[in-house]
């Protein structure tokens, strides 16, 4: 009994464990076409390729909201068929619309491309429920062209909720366009963002969301330019009873009336914890944050951007108010040229990067801020973007070589406010010297090792350039006769360059291999190469005496032929009297003797000497009685 117990848990475990692993498989019995799965909450549906997304349009209308897809690869829609002609159709209409649960899990959609000027509720889902959720997904350079309403690039119209999107590219349409979904009723985006510039011929018209109706959005933001009519805005065009907590836009904002950094137009709900930096232009009702408030209550809020407008409510927070409070909520009043607001407080740069200037804000739970430095950024984005700091540009420093030293800065920021004296140091490793430092153009900028720099109003790169230090050492020659005299009147060249009679010391020189010519008066040139290594070098040239052109008492006549010679070298000797002769044959570069001969005591008398086995070059043929030394030059080829 015990033992049919065990085989009956074993296979209940072996079975588990298989139904635990369906959601890795590749194919089920139910796939309907996608890559494995189920379609349920625990197997969802497996897309991977475009045809298998395409197949979601056969999930749509209230029937199919529990129905779960997983997509388990990046998908390319930028190929035929998918971009060509209006390029793909939006999944979902207002009369059926997707109501499932869509998760990316962290891959991306690239390519997407909708070209339908004439269709509403565009997007690559054009219409999506409230039990609707799209999740965990990336959506790259889309180009989505819709009609006259609701046109984004990841959702047209949006009821269910969105988290941990994003979208990049650009849209374009006529009403309620925004850069992630047209328009949000009463959806909810959380922890998403849109790189996506807007373009419009109407109004409701944002980077993020373009109408937001009782809807939500949090964690979000929006980087994209967006130019359109009315209802404006960086990160939402209009927002009628929705709330906006914890986003930001740093997109640059143009629009005709109710124009604004974050919102163009607000009416009802809330907005906290938020800002934005991007510059607004616009006519009437223009600010930094919103364009026109109507009864929305507005808490912890700053905008940076420059304002401007050529009608009426310009604002450096806000353009125009019709009743609701704005609190705790602040404007720079050096960047955005404007020194009103319908609502806020007014403050300088020096204040705002200051986090005693924000009254009532959660610092460091929802608000970082690196004290007097940059302006508050909120705590989920884990460090300050560029736009969170005030007139302030980078500065790189670099090494060159990189192992040659290491350039530093003091402060040690990432941003420096223009006219900011800086301190800067480079330090060379061992080995090395600073030669100067340049900038990006190359132009030199000091030679110190330590000095004060001060901050440009623009991007900048600084090299330390440094040079490896090479060792440098004194060769010395010492020039002898062949009884070891010292010869004082001798002329070197160094490597093919001549110096200074008796110039015989060469300091300063790197290691590598030098030539040497010698030249003496009533000596043979002499000629050679010394290597200079790692220590200082002295070098004993022995030259030998020219008396060629002597005549000699004991020796009356020497014929030498021929000369230059190749294999026998002939000689006709004549003495005044016999006696016995030495025949040396020296090489002229070394001094050393390569051949020796004693002759017979003899007055006249002819010798062949062998020199076929002796290297071409100079060699002094030298014939020595007890009177007097010969010497002759000879040349073998």
């Amino acid at each position: 009994m015990a033992l049919k117990k065990y085989l009956f848990f074993l296979i209940l475990v072996i079975f588990t464990g298989i139904q635990g692993d369906l959601r890795g498989t590749n194919h089920t019995d139910d796939d309907n076409g996608f890559a494995g799965g189920s379609g349920t909450e625990e197997y969802p549906w497996q897309v991977a390729t475009p045809e298998q997304l395409n197949l979601l349009r056969q999930y749509l209308g209230n029937t199919h909201a529990d129905k779960h897809f997983l997509q388990i690869s990046d998908i390319d829609l930028g190929q035929y068929p998918w971009d060509e002609g209006q390029g793909w159709e939006p999944i979902g209409t207002s009369s059926d619309p997707f109501f499932g649960n869509y998760d990316g899990d962290g891959y991306v959609i690239s390519g997407l491309t909708i070209n339908r000027p004439g269709s509403n509720n565009v997007g690559l889902w054009g219409f999506t429920e409230e039990t609707a959720h799209i999740q965990n997904l990336g959506l790259h350079n889309a180009t989505v062209n819709g009609g006259n309403y609701t046109v984004g690039t990841l959702v047209g119209f949006n009821k269910g909720l969105l988290s941990a999107v994003h979208a990049t590219g650009n849209v374009s349409g006529g009403y309620r366009v925004g850069g992630l979904a047209g328009e949000n009723n009463p959806g909810t985006i959380a922890d998403s963002y849109a790189q996506v510039d807007v373009g419009a011929n109407d109004g409701r018209i944002g980077g993020l969301v373009g109408f937001n109706v009782n809807g939500t959005v949090s964690g979000s933001y929006a980087t994209g330019d967006v130019t359109a009519g009315w209802y404006v805005g960086g990160l939402v065009g209009r927002n009628l009873n929705g709330n906006i907590s914890e986003s930001y836009a740093t997109g640059n904002i143009t629009g005709s009336n109710s124009v604004g950094g974050l919102i163009g137009d607000t009416e009802g709900g809330s907005v906290v914890n938020s800002y934005a930096t991007g510059s607004v232009t616009g006519g009437g009702a223009v600010g930094g944050l919103i364009g026109y408030l109507w009864q929305t209550q507005v808490s912890q809020t700053y905008a940076t951007g420059n304002v401007s407008g050529t009608s009426w409510g310009v604002g450096g927070l806000i353009g125009y108010r019709f009743g609701g409070q704005v609190n705790n909520s602040y404007w720079n009043t050096e960047t955005s040229g404007q020194n009103t607001s319908d609502g806020g407080t007014a403050k300088t740069t020096t204040d705002m990067v200051m986090s005693e200037t924000y009254t009532n804000w959660n610092f460091p739970d929802v608000w970082n801020i690196h004290e007097g430095i940059s302006y508050p950024f909120l705590t989920w984005q884990g460090e300050a973007g560029s736009h969170n700091y005030p007139f302030q540009y980078p500065l790189i420093l670099l090494a060159s070589p990189e192992t040659g030293g290491s350039p530093k800065a003091e402060p040690d920021n990432e941003f420096y406010q223009p006219g900011m004296q800086i301190w800067l140091e480079a330090r060379p490793n061992d080995g090395y010297n600073l030669l100067n430092w340049t900038n990006q153009h190359g132009e030199e900028i000091s030679q110190e090792e330590e000095f004060q720099y001060e901050m440009p109003p623009y991007d900048t790169e600084l090299t330390a350039n440094f040079a490896e230090i090479i060792s440098t050492f004194t060769l010395v020659f010492a020039i002898e006769d062949p009884q070891g005299n010292l010869i004082h009147n001798a002329v070197i060249a160094l490597n093919n360059v001549e110096y200074e009679q008796g110039d015989y010391e060469f300091e300063g020189l790197e290691p590598g291999l030098y030539q040497y010519n010698i030249s003496a008066e009533d000596f043979f040139d002499k000629g050679g190469d010394v290597e200079v290594t790692d220590h200082d070098m002295e070098v004993t040239v022995v030259m030998q005496p020219d008396d060629t052109s002597a005549d000699s008492e004991s020796i009356k006549s020497l014929s030498i032929y021929p000369n230059p010679a190749t294999d026998i070298i002939n000689l006709e000797i004549n003495q005044a009297s016999s006696m016995p002769l030495n025949i040396c044959l020296i090489d002229i570069n070394s001094g050393l003797k390569v051949l020796t001969k004693k002759l017979s005591s003899s007055a006249q008398q002819h010798v062949e000497i062998s020199i076929k086995d002796l290297p071409a070059g100079v060699y002094i043929l030298q014939l020595q009685n007890r009177v007097i030394a010969h010497n002759r030059r000879i040349v073998i080829r």
